[in-house]
């Protein structure tokens, strides 16, 4: 059997559940930003939103490093994702010209952009002082 199929969904909990283990975890989702969600999306809070395209191999390695890293982060981040072949507005308003490129909002303003792949260890690092920053604005 395929490892999709022994996967399951669990509806409306946000859970996956492995039929050979009787654990279930929690999975925090990517999420996908579009015109009709890029206001919501970045509105609160630190969110990172990524600029990519699937014919960009910089973009594809550097999707299961920004997915585990907004799992590990859970709240205190947001990473989302944005196809700039599908929103081409939303990047041309923002001055994308390069991906992969990561945009940085802090409580809906644009504060930062870095272009490029970038490993995961330099990834954490950057969200640290991130979150950092955002912390000792708060307080």
């Amino acid at each position: 059997m395929p490892l999709a199929g022994k996967l399951t969904e669990i509806a409306g909990q946000g859970k996956i559940e492995d039929k050979y283990f009787t654990e279930a975890r929690s999975e925090k989702v990517t999420i996908k930003v579009t015109a009709a969600n890029f206001n919501d999306v970045t509105a609160d809070g630190l969110v990172v939103v990524d600029f990519w395209a699937e014919w960009c191999p910089p973009c594809k390695m550097m999707a299961p490093i920004l997915e585990e890293l907004d799992t590990a982060y859970g709240d205190r981040l947001t990473i989302a994702k944005l196809n700039v072949d599908h929103n081409q507005n939303i990047a041309e308003q923002y001055g994308i010209q390069s991906i992969p490129t990561l945009l940085v909002f802090k409580n809906g303003k644009a504060s930062e952009k870095v272009t490029g792949f970038y490993p995961k260890t330099k990834l954490q690092t950057y969200f640290d002082q991130k979150i950092a920053e955002m912390t000792t604005v708060e307080e």
